[in-house]
């Protein structure tokens, strides 16, 4: 997409001339419009504001490669109608890297680029409003985008066929910056000290088939990321991330207000040495409130230290007979070496859950390596922060899906 500056023009009244590489008659689809065109017989690069369609550039070797898309195809894009009228192949060497750019012609709206990069298709035109620089010229504001860089080096042209509105040279090596903004890209092309800036914007294989005339499975397969392809997981991921956060805080919200309003009331408490060898029955205690959850805490004294102990008991309803069956560890251990360090808990509990209201006993037992004294109480309607955490964590996992696949996919482009 790089042209010369000249001050000849064209020759207009020309539509078809023989090469003088060859003898070939060449024939021009946009005649008065283009400064070069390539001969389909032996690819030599004639000069159309010469007189006598010198030839400023010639193949060693006679045309093998053939476009996907004709010289000469009607295209239809923008609601407009277009015509393919030439063909380039560039190279970034140090990168190894090709694509393809299709110059197309329309008589009342000029030229247009169809170029393609693995797979990848963009439709670009030239742009005279120049963009906007920021951070220090590596950054570029246009039309309300703000692009990033994203890949520089010297495009080479390697293939040549048709019409071009520049005199168009086998090598010609131009110095490439690209800017990004999905879907769009600004690339600035510099060569024989002019500079020219061009849009393009991402365009889906099957919306280009179908505007050139072909099936797509005729279309190359998209490899990678393309330079310019949106990032779909970044899309989802910035519609879903207001959603999330609304949920978040109605879950957190929520969260507060019923753990809040959770009465935990101490049903009985019980202070016994340990261990307990024989099952030891409490006095009968009252469970209320209809329908809710219980918990058994077991605590150890203070002096608790590098011992373990293991309460067993059953949680009797004396009115139904139905038992709840209970074993709750508990260890503590703690030392010198290399700082002071602690490993377990003096206490430790757990939740029964939907324990209908009534009268109750509690069966208890505890086992020990040591003697001491164990604090036991049955809690009812304790506040359960596991369950909406539970609810944060799984709200959270498609959101970390979609910022892991976006990340992903943008490294990509960046390779």
């Amino acid at each position: 997409m790089a042209g010369e500056p000249t001050s000849k023009t064209p020759m207009g009244g020309v539509k078809a001339f023989n090469c003088r590489g060859c003898g070939g008659q060449v024939n021009l689809l946009a005649p008065g419009q283009t400064l070069s065109a390539v001969c389909t017989h032996c690819g030599a690069v004639a000069d159309l504001t010469d007189d006598n369609f010198k030839v400023i550039s010639k193949y060693k070797d006679a045309m093998t490669r053939k476009p996907l898309i004709d010289i000469g195809t009607k295209v239809k894009f923008e609601g407009k109608d277009w015509q393919v009228v030439g063909y380039m192949l560039r190279m970034v060497r140090e990168f190894d890297f090709y694509w393809e750019e299709y110059l197309l012609f329309n008589p009342y709206y000029g030229f247009r680029f169809l170029a393609c990069a693995y797979g990848h298709w963009s439709w670009i035109k030239m742009v005279t409003d120049l963009p906007i620089s920021e951070y220090k010229k590596t950054h570029f504001n246009y039309q309300g985008n703000a692009f990033r860089p994203l890949t520089q080096g010297k495009a080479e042209v390697m293939f040549v066929l048709g019409e071009f509105y520049w005199k168009v040279h086998l090598g010609d090596v131009a110095f490439t910056s690209d800017f990004v903004a999905p879907p769009f890209m600004l690339s600035m092309e510099a060569e024989s000290g002019g500079v020219i800036w061009s849009l393009g914007q991402y365009v889906e294989p099957k919306i280009v088939a179908d505007a050139v005339g072909l099936d797509i499975a005729q279309m190359p397969n998209r490899a990678g990321v393309g330079a310019n392809q949106v990032n779909r997981h970044q899309q989802n991921l910035k519609r879903l991330t207001p959603i999330w956060l609304l949920s978040m805080v109605l879950t957190v919200a929520l969260g507060l207000f019923f753990t809040a309003r959770a009465p935990k009331q101490v049903a009985l408490e019980l202070n016994y040495p340990y261990p307990i060898v024989e099952d030891t029955l409490s006095k009968e205690f009252l469970i209320g409130g209809g329908i809710d959850n219980v918990e058994i805490e077991v605590a150890a004294s203070n002096d608790f230290s590098n011992h373990w102990l293991e309460f067993g008991g059953i949680l009797h309803n004396v009115t139904t007979n139905q038992n709840y069956e209970l074993l709750i560890p508990v260890e503590f251990y703690e030392g010198n070496d290399d700082g002071h360090w602690t490993e377990g808990s003096k206490s430790a509990s757990v939740v029964l859950n939907q324990v209908p209201e009534g009268k109750y006993e509690l069966v208890s037992s505890v086992a020990s390596d040591t003697t001491g004294m164990v604090n036991i109480k049955v809690w009812r309607g304790v506040p359960i922060y596991s369950n909406w955490i539970f609810v944060l964590i799984l709200l959270t996992i498609f959101p970390v899906v979609l910022f892991i696949k976006s990340a992903g996919f943008e490294k990509k482009r960046n390779e």
